[in-house]
């Protein structure tokens, strides 16, 4: 996978970097707020607001909602969950009559690309002010796109390419 920036709390940095707790650990209580590299995907955290037919919508602490798989969550549940950035795909128009159940309204904050050809498109949801995800598309689909920071973007993914790394649950703290 290709590296990611991640913003994240320390439960959250546990689960991302877990051969690498100590590290992650250290570096979070020494610089609080900076953002950690790990070779992971986006992880996110919430809280269950409804569950419904198989699958559980969490708003995220950082910002935005999102669908995830139900087994293990309730309303009132905290839950941590991973999405690969090879799982998001990136439209400039809201896609309609699709199956996935995530089509989310984001703003780029920047694209870079790598040697190998791989770009990456760092957003945030609610108009800039939410949670931040990474999607890892081509190059020559991001140069397709014309996709540049400050540009509106949907950010389209399968309710089950989310992974539930934990479910607790309780109500909001």
């Amino acid at each position: 996978l290709a590296r990611n920036v991640i913003e994240r709390s320390d439960l959250e940095l546990r689960a991302l970097c877990e051969r690498d707790a100590s590290r992650a650990d250290a570096f979070a209580s020494r610089y609080p707020g900076i953002p950690v590299e790990c070779d992971f995907e986006n992880v996110l955290a919430g809280t269950v607001s409804v569950v419904r037919g198989g699958t559980a919508h969490v708003r995220l602490d950082a910002g935005g909602s999102a669908q995830v798989p139900s087994p293990g969550l309730e309303p009132g549940a905290r839950a941590l969950f991973a999405l690969g950035s090879d799982e998001i795909l990136v439209a400039l128009d809201a896609p309609t009559r699709i199956s996935a159940r995530n089509v989310l309204s984001a703003l780029v904050e920047r694209v870079t690309t790598s040697p190998d050809g791989v770009a990456r498109v760092d957003a945030r949801l609610e108009a800039g002010s939410g949670a931040r995800l990474s999607a890892s598309l081509t190059r020559a689909s991001a140069d397709e796109l014309g996709l540049r920071a400050g540009q509106n973007v949907f950010l389209v993914f399968k309710t089950n390419s989310c992974r539930v790394l934990s479910a607790s649950p309780g109500t909001v703290e």
